[in-house]
């Protein structure tokens, strides 16, 4: 308990320090610990534009680390909103970055060090720009430098898509069900939506490259006669496997949801789990 009143009292000391920042918009960075990630963001952050206030790097990673540990990828919407507020941002930008030895027809053997930006509207939660970027050398160190050289045009990039006015908002549910706890007195006589035929997300060769392992949700409304109305990631990955769950959803004929003998509209969220294939 004494741990937990100090992780509070600590993350609202920060959003009060944080919150002071100035600016349009307000944009956090949240990275893994190595060392080409903390370059790679070191240099993101050089390249301030006049469109965006970056908060301090440092006081957001510690901040949004309090609030959701180690893991900063993969993350769920609700995740992403916490971030925002104990960051008093209004975008997180997630940053995953590493090294690989590789060899091709063209290069031969050589490294690549790549750098995957996400950045995630506060508001919402939800990813509004997926970026990956690589750079390749003959050297570890050359491959790096050579990431590093994209930093420049990468925040402008990133600027560009966060000043947006027309900024997301979650899914306009009105007066929709949900599915109903298992053993409610609402659960009696509950038939689930469900596919007619299931189709299975692509894993992505994007997603292949970079050995990717994720869990992709999408919240998805039906109404009362299968047809979807609405999607929305809700647990994101990119790599293109957010795109691929969204295609396969539409893509596929919906039994709509019953209560008793009625079918109605419904809200529920549907899981896809990726891993490289073997």
């Amino acid at each position: 308990m004494r741990s937990v009143s100090y992780t509070i009292v600590f993350s609202t000391l920060l959003i009060v320090v944080l919150c002071s920042a100035s600016g349009a918009q307000r944009l956090a960075f949240a990275w893994e610990k190595n060392d080409i990630c903390d370059k790679f963001v070191a240099a993101l952050a050089a390249h301030e534009t006049s469109t965006i206030k970056l908060i301090d790097t440092d006081l957001s990673q510690t901040a949004i680390r309090s609030a959701l540990g180690n893991k900063l990828y993969n993350l769920l919407a609700e995740q992403g909103i916490l971030a925002a507020n104990v960051a008093g941002s209004d975008f997180i930008m997630f940053v995953r970055a590493e090294a690989l030895r590789r060899t091709s027809f063209e290069l031969g053997d050589h490294y690549e060090a790549w750098a995957a930006i996400f950045l995630v509207d506060g508001r919402t939660g939800t990813l509004v720009s997926h970026q990956l970027k690589s750079g390749k050398g003959s050297t570890e160190k050359k491959a790096i430098d050579n990431l590093l050289s994209l930093t420049s045009d990468t925040m402008k990039e990133v600027s560009a898509v966060a000043i947006k006015s027309n900024r997301p908002t979650r899914m306009n549910t009105g007066n929709i069900q949900s599915v109903p706890d298992k053993g409610s007195r609402e659960s009696a006589g509950f038939v689930a939506p469900a596919p007619y035929s299931r189709i299975k997300p692509e894993y992505t060769q994007t997603a292949y490259l970079y050995s990717v392992t994720a869990t992709v949700e999408i919240e998805i409304e039906l109404d009362e006669t299968g047809k979807i109305t609405q999607t929305q990631i809700v647990r994101w990955a990119g790599f293109g496997l957010d795109e691929s769950v969204e295609r396969a959803v539409r893509a596929m004929n919906w039994r709509p949801a019953y209560f008793g003998k009625t079918p109605q509209p419904i809200r529920f969220v549907a899981q896809y789990n990726f891993r490289k294939p073997q």
